[in-house]
């Protein structure tokens, strides 16, 4: 099945101090209820490595991302925030998160795509352990979680 982009329009879900920012949660009104934590985005480089490449090209289009240039390239959304994605099946959500000016940050929904399936990362990508290994959190991910719980 070819992906298909939701009519989900691209909205500023946070703009705020940091505290905020690691603690938000988002219910989007999918045809399921869906919560989504930024926390529990991956990076949205490792997307090329997941769908076909006419999926990841459709996806760059219809969402009008963009790669930087340089060392640290990434793709960037709204206000040059890097993007990440969070795929709850069938549905990828792209969101554009991360400090906008020194303790502001800001999280947008970019858009949504139903597709039924992402390929699991290679090792490569996902380092040197197995796909079927849950990815191990942060430790300031984890410090963070710890500290809102």
């Amino acid at each position: 099945m070819a992906m298909q982009q939701l009519a989900l329009t691209p909205a500023k879900l946070y703009d705020g101090l940091d505290t905020g920012f690691y603690a938000f949660t988002c219910h989007l009104p999918l045809p399921e209820e869906l919560s989504l934590r930024v926390l529990d985005c991956q990076p949205f480089d490792q997307l090329a490595a997941r769908l076909p490449p006419v999926e990841f090209a459709q996806l760059l289009r219809e969402g009008s991302f963009r790669q930087t240039s340089g060392v640290f390239a990434t793709y960037v959304g709204t206000d040059e925030l890097p993007l990440c994605y969070h795929w709850h099946p069938p549905w990828l959500l792209v969101l554009a998160s991360g400090e906008y000016q020194p303790a502001r940050y800001k999280i947008y929904l970019e858009g949504g795509w139903q597709t039924s399936f992402l390929a699991p990362l290679p090792v490569s990508a996902a380092g040197s352990k197995s796909p079927t290994t849950p990815r191990r959190r942060p430790p300031l991910v984890r410090l963070m979680d710890w500290l809102l719980n």
